[in-house]
């Protein structure tokens, strides 16, 4: 800690175990050094020298060793005092320009100038020069100069007294009309004929001047943005005892320039930035989009931001700079194009035999490229395109996901766009089989097998469609029911074509049907036998059986029946058969028919 006012830096530390004496050190830039010697935590260090960077330390000793010195603290003492102080009085602006010799350990100097009426004005420089602005005409003004860092000031300098600009003309006034290039000034009281000029001095330090022997001229070619300080005086008498009192007019500020823009991306919106327009106090940022969408945004820095602009735009942007009642034409207009809208039409097709998603969109305009998403709660698989259309790798069969598309400029990423919700459902089970039972009871019980499908958990169904009789009016339809099973058997009416076909379903959706396996039942039994003759010499007759070709006549006379016939045609001869023991079936690749007696 350090004593500003006495140059005195006072040590502390923390106390060291077994120590009973430290010995603190103070060594500046310039080599001089400073010690204390004490029991306690903390000793004074008198005397620093002005504007000197000193390195503090400290060492303890138990009594017969002493330990090695802390780490160096470092503290730049109070400044020196600033001196050789000069200065002149401008007599247009009525400020003061006061400089001195830089001394060391400053960051900055502070000029403070008090009249003799209380009047007082200050400025604050890095430098050694500094111009103390707005005295009053006709005073004297002392001045003196500190010098900070960030520790101490300085005592203040030696004095320097100086005379203002005398006053003499009592009364001065200027007019400006918003983006005019002149100011009228106007003065009094005058005197005779004499000629006076009105000069002014811009903050950019430019100058204007106009004479005349009335109470009023104009000052053309002013500048936009500038603030001007005016004064009335004689002709070559500047600074004499007839200058007036200054005034101070501004002009329209200039139109901004330099005009750039940064997206901001979260909100869909714009940062827009210019350079300051000098003696503006505000500016007011107009964006037009090509849809007709208008933002205005009211700002007293040089910068403003747009939010949550429609998406898919291009937007004009002007900047109009004001000071008081006036302000400047708006700047040269700029584009800025807007976040992409979020596409829109997505649509998806999973393949299940490679894990894979195809997504197509309309595209977004403005967007240079896209990203596709697939969601779930375990995480994301992504692709990327600058086209419509994207393929997802890697998907997991059996899980459901939400595809979503979002589209980007190359800065910033639109929403996503709606969900589609899909699934990597099974591929169609391969290698279906039929295989036919025994006919019983008029029906004939077929046996469907497929190999299972490379997706966990899935189930399956078995679907049959087919006609009885070859009638297109007797068709039928059946389904089993879902289940994690292989093989499923299902009746079928005699004498009817089918086909069957399989699919598979998980959580993610039910896949496509399989080949379809086409077959024929057994014939049903004939209709309608005959017969005719004797016991010893017999024809039997019957009606066809839809989709037979081969037909069998047996005896069940004995124990076990005997086929006495087998043909392809209605009827058959027998002999020495009984008619009650006649019996006749038809027959297919797919079996054979259940038994018809005559009479039946």
């Amino acid at each position: 800690m350090v004593n500003c006012s006495s140059n005195t830096a006072v040590l502390s530390w923390l106390t060291s175990p077994n120590a009973v004496q430290y010995f603190g050190m103070a060594v500046g830039s310039d080599g001089h050094q400073l010690s204390c010697n004490v029991t306690s935590t903390s000793c004074p260090l008198s005397g620093l020298h002005c504007g000197q960077n000193y390195s503090f330390s400290v060492s303890a000793s138990d009594g017969s060793c002493v330990s090695p010195a802390s780490t160096g603290y470092r503290l730049v003492a109070a400044p020196c005092v600033p001196y050789n102080v000069t200065g002149r009085v401008d007599c247009i602006s009525n400020s003061a320009w006061v400089s001195w010799q830089q001394v060391l350990g400053t960051d900055s100097y502070t000029v403070m100038a008090v009249g003799v009426d209380g009047m007082n004005s200050s400025c604050s420089t890095s430098n050694t020069t500094c111009n103390v602005p707005n005295l009053g005409c006709g005073n004297s003004y002392t001045f003196q100069v500190t010098a900070s860092n960030k520790q101490c000031q300085s005592p203040a300098s030696d004095v320097l007294q100086m005379e203002t600009v005398p006053c003499s003309i009592s009364s001065i006034m200027a007019s400006y009309g918003c983006n005019s290039s002149s100011i009228q000034v106007v003065w009094g009281p005058t005197t005779g004929r004499r000629l006076y000029v009105a000069t002014a001095q811009g903050n950019d330090f430019s100058t204007l001047s106009c004479n005349s022997t009335n109470s009023s001229c104009n000052l053309t070619n002013v500048k936009c943005g500038t603030q001007y300080s005016i004064i009335v005086a004689p002709s070559s008498n500047v600074c004499s005892t007839l200058r007036s009192q200054t005034y101070t007019i501004s002009t329209t500020p200039c139109v901004p320039v330099n005009i750039s823009t940064q997206k901001l991306c979260d909100t869909n919106g714009a940062l827009v930035s210019w350079n300051p327009s000098a003696v503006a106090s505000s500016y007011v940022l107009t964006a037009t989009a090509g849809d007709g969408d208008l933002r205005t945004c009211s700002s007293s820095s040089a910068s403003c931001s747009l939010t949550y602009l429609h998406c898919s735009q291009t937007y004009s942007l002007s900047v109009t700079a004001s000071s008081g009642n006036c302000s400047s034409l708006p700047s040269t207009a700029i584009t800025f194009k807007s976040v992409p809208c979020q596409p829109t039409g997505l649509v998806s097709q999973v393949q299940c035999g490679n894990g894979s998603a195809l997504l197509a969109w309309t595209a977004s305009a403005g967007a240079v490229a896209y990203t596709a998403n697939a969601l779930t709660d375990s995480g994301v698989v992504r692709c990327q395109s600058s086209q419509q259309s994207c393929a997802l790798q890697g998907l997991r069969c059996g899980v459901l996901y939400n595809f979503t598309v979002q589209a980007t400029d190359g800065q910033c990423y639109s929403s996503a766009s709606a969900p589609v919700q899909n699934g990597a459902a099974p591929c169609a089970p391969s290698g279906l089989r039929v295989q036919t039972k025994t006919m019983q009871n008029e029906r004939q019980v077929i046996k469907a097998s497929w190999n299972s499908v490379d997706c966990p958990g899935s189930d399956y169904l078995l679907e049959a469609r087919g006609s009885i009789l070859g009638s297109p009016q007797a068709l039928f339809e059946m389904f089993s029911y879902w289940a994690a099973v292989l093989s499923f058997e299902m009746p079928f009416p005699c004498s009817s074509t089918y086909n069957v076909s399989v699919r598979a379903r998980n959580l993610a959706g039910v896949g496509m049907p399989s080949n379809i396996t086409t077959g024929t039942t057994a014939p049903c039994l004939p209709q309608h036998v005959v017969y005719t003759g004797s016991n010893t010499s017999a024809a039997v007759s019957w009606s066809a059986s839809v989709y037979a070709d081969t037909y069998r006549v047996y005896d069940v006379s004995g124990a076990a029946r005997r086929q006495i016939c087998t043909t392809t045609l209605l009827s058959c001869a027998v002999a020495n058969v009984n008619l009650k023991d006649i019996m006749v079936t038809a027959s297919n690749a797919a079996g054979e028919s259940g038994p018809a007696y005559v009479g039946a």
